[in-house]
């Protein structure tokens, strides 16, 4: 867990191998709940950070940014936040970095990550487990690893949904 912290507070791009380790080493739901809540304490240390400690160096690096992930005022920082995390386009990293510099509160930063995550957390540690599970070369093109897929194929196309239906939300009430 100290390594998933600090991997995510850092940066570190090797969170999905953790998660896919989680599910190896402690089976799907004990593992799901250790990375996520692994990647929310991490993600809120570098949120942490950069709104108290770093703010002037991360501003002049995230600028660009800052117009990519929209992130709103405290009004709308639970949502924004929740949809930035379900639609994988904007990397995890950034989003904490650019959160932390925008005026989201940190409960609804919190809890919109927790909520956020625990779709594709899910989805890797499942597959983890699966592995612990491969006992031949037949066993990876096995009707299992077929479910694992559509499950992440559901997940790439409900996330999909939730983006048009936010995008379109949005287009309308602008």
């Amino acid at each position: 867990m100290l390594i998933y912290i600090v991997a995510v507070a850092l940066s570190v791009p090797i969170a999905t191998p953790l998660s896919v380790l989680a599910g190896f080493l402690f089976g799907t739901a004990f593992g799901t709940v250790l990375v996520v809540f692994s990647a929310t304490a991490g993600a809120t240390a570098i949120f942490i950070l950069a709104r108290y400690l770093f703010r002037d160096f991360f501003s002049a690096k995230a600028e660009r940014f800052m117009a990519t992930v929209k992130l709103e005022s405290t009004k709308n920082g639970f949502r924004d936040i929740l949809i930035a995390r379900l639609i994988p386009a904007v990397p995890f990293s950034v989003i904490n970095i650019v959160a932390g510099l925008t005026h989201v509160r940190l409960r609804d930063y919190v809890l919109a990550t927790v909520l956020g995550i625990v779709p594709f957390s899910f989805v890797y540690v499942h597959a983890g487990t699966s592995l612990a599970e491969i006992q031949s070369v037949r066993d990876i093109a096995s009707t299992e690893t077929a479910m694992i897929l559509s499950r992440i194929g559901i997940v790439l196309l409900v996330l999909y949904v939730v983006k048009h239906f936010y995008s379109s939300r949005k287009n309308t009430l602008a």
